[in-house]
């Protein structure tokens, strides 16, 4: 039976049948490996390269041999001057043997040659299933589409350093906004554990649509960059239209566990991150020393920010401006420390700021603006702002709770918390004021604003601020303000007449070690207000805001000794 089957009708079938399924894709054909050596060291411009005997001696060459999908290029040691970017558009994987320290393609751009602004980039990728790793990329330059290094429309980039490597923007671009002197990636794209560093976007001295991204663009949804350093990454020209010296995200995508630092922008908006849409994540990366013309860490139009410290940039922290009604910024769990300016700015006529879970410390102007006359949805929520050099917290409007404002100081009239002229209203509950200094009166709480219904200040500790602690509250408008504040522990009381306010030592359990949670005996315990807010809320330990019937004061609740409770 089975040597029937080999008769000649029966193998014109099986053939038929194999070339069938072959045609269909069921059967395919097997990948295989190809290699390349550096131009001068053996090798050949023949295929098939697949051996390192009949290596070839270009890149593209052998990209251009691997027709079966899945078919692993190997590329030795050397530097690789092209005539031409490589191009990958099919599944393959083209990767160095011995990474890229020693595997380096190099652009071959020659700054005043005449030819100089359209030189090649180094790598065009597109293909969803591509996979390129190992590689340094540099001395590339381009004007179209972007990516003076790498332009990326699907595909993985991984292990590689970009660096070097110029965008020249067009005096006019058709109104598309070009940018990525490192990569410019375009969506469904990943770049995973590589170094972007010393790439340069270019621009005419004025442009209406600037180039943006000095290290990295990514302009269309889901792009991924995680585990990457961008890192001294320069936009030049084109005024104030330009943002994002380290990394733009002009659509959605995460950047997660990266370093962003020492990117400048020397006339634009954000050294470090910019992010203009919908769902675009920051996540347990750090952001630092980097500079702008205006707000020098982060500037978030739209998206969120988690897990992260943002450090010893010079200017501000992070900038939060949502750009639509709709839209809004979150920043969590972040530590935004040292920065030159503010640590966190909110602004906004439209749209949701919310902070939360943040440590503000040590900035050089004060830890928190948040600022709008007109739009009320901005929230401070369970925050620690402390020891920052021009006062704790400025708001014109908005919501602070749950949150530990200390150990702030400022050269004018205020210190701890400002409640600023303006504003359509402003609400502080539950927060702990306490050790703050200021030249002038207020070091605690200073309400400027003019009309009082706009105020509320409820279930607060306000302690020991001031030189010897005597400076806690002044109303720059008395007595316009002086029944806003109730349910609230003070350490002095210039005439402030709201209800259930107690003037006497809260009793923290170590006011000089820092610790202001409350001593089993303080005033403070079960002697709030209870808010709607509260139900199901959390206090600055993560602990259920309202446990024995009545809330404490200040911005930790009590637990009792002996007392068994889960935090979350």
């Amino acid at each position: 039976m089975i040597l029937n089957f080999f008769r000649p009708k029966n193998c014109l079938s099986f053939f038929l049948v194999f070339v069938g399924l072959l045609w269909s894709g069921v059967i395919s054909l097997r990948a295989l490996d190809r290699y390349v050596v550096e131009p001068g060291h053996g090798g050949t411009n023949e295929g098939p390269y697949t051996d390192w005997s009949i290596a070839a001696t270009q890149i593209q060459w052998a990209v251009n041999a691997a027709t079966n999908a899945g078919d692993t290029i190997w590329v030795s040691n050397g530097v690789y001057v092209l005539t031409n970017q490589i191009v990958v558009t099919s599944n393959i994987v083209l990767r160095s043997t011995n990474g890229p320290d020693v595997t380096i393609v190099n652009g071959n751009f020659t700054l005043n040659a005449p030819n100089a602004t359209t030189n090649n980039r180094c790598l065009f990728l597109s293909n969803s299933s591509a996979f390129v790793s190992g590689f340094t990329f540099s001395n590339g330059a381009c004007t179209n589409l972007g990516g003076g290094g790498v332009l990326i429309y699907k595909g993985v980039l991984s292990n590689s350093t970009i660096c070097n490597n110029t965008e020249f923007h067009p005096t006019n671009s058709g109104g598309l906004y070009y940018g990525g002197g490192g990569i410019m990636a375009y969506g469904n794209s990943t770049v995973a554990t590589c170094r972007i560093i010393g790439n340069v976007v270019t621009n005419p001295a004025v442009v209406s649509i600037a180039g943006s991204g000095g290290g990295v663009y990514c302009r269309a949804d889901g792009n991924f960059l995680g585990n990457c350093i961008v890192s001294n990454n320069v936009i030049y020209g084109g005024g104030a239209n330009t943002y994002g010296a380290g990394c733009f995200f002009d659509s959605a995508g995460i950047i997660q566990y990266s370093l962003i630092c020492n990117n400048s922008n020397p006339a634009g908006y954000a050294g470090g991150a910019f992010f203009d849409n919908v769902n675009r994540f920051m996540i347990g990366c750090t952001v630092a020393a980097n500079w702008a013309a205006s707000y020098a860490g982060c500037y978030l139009q739209r998206g969120v920010i988690t897990n992260s410290v943002i450090s010893n940039n010079f200017g501000k922290g992070i900038y939060l401006v949502p750009n639509a009604v709709y839209s809004y910024t979150m920043v969590k769990n972040t530590t935004i420390v040292g920065n030159r300016h503010e640590g966190i700015y909110m602004v906004s006529t439209v749209g949701t700021n919310t902070v939360s879970g943040c440590i503000i410390e040590d900035n050089i102007s004060n830890g928190v603006t948040m600022y709008d006359a007109s739009n009320t949805n901005q929230t401070l929520l369970n925050c620690v702002v402390r020891n920052n050099r021009s006062g704790g917290v400025r708001c014109q409007v908005g919501t602070v709770r749950n949150c530990l404002i200390a150990g702030n100081t400022n050269a004018g009239p205020w210190g701890g918390l400002f409640i600023q002229a303006g504003g359509t209203r402003a609400s502080i509950s539950s927060c702990t004021i306490t050790s703050n200094q200021s030249a002038g009166a207020g070091a605690g709480l200073r309400f400027e604003n003019s009309a009082a219904s706009v105020i509320s200040v409820s279930s607060c500790i306000i302690y020991s601020n001031g030189v010897a602690g005597t400076n806690d509250l002044y109303d720059a408008n008395a007595p316009v303000n002086y029944n806003r504040l109730q349910y609230s522990c003070i350490g002095t009381n210039p005439g402030f007449t709201g209800a259930v306010i107690i003037v006497t030592d809260p009793l923290f359990k170590n006011f000089a070690g820092g610790n202001y949670r409350l001593s089993g005996n303080s005033p403070c315990v079960n002697t709030g207000s209870n808010e709607p807010w509260m139900t199901n809320a959390y206090d600055l330990d993560k602990n259920q805001r309202i446990r024995y019937g009545v809330v404490d004061m200040g911005a930790y609740e009590r637990i009792n000794e002996g007392v068994i409770y889960t935090i979350h």
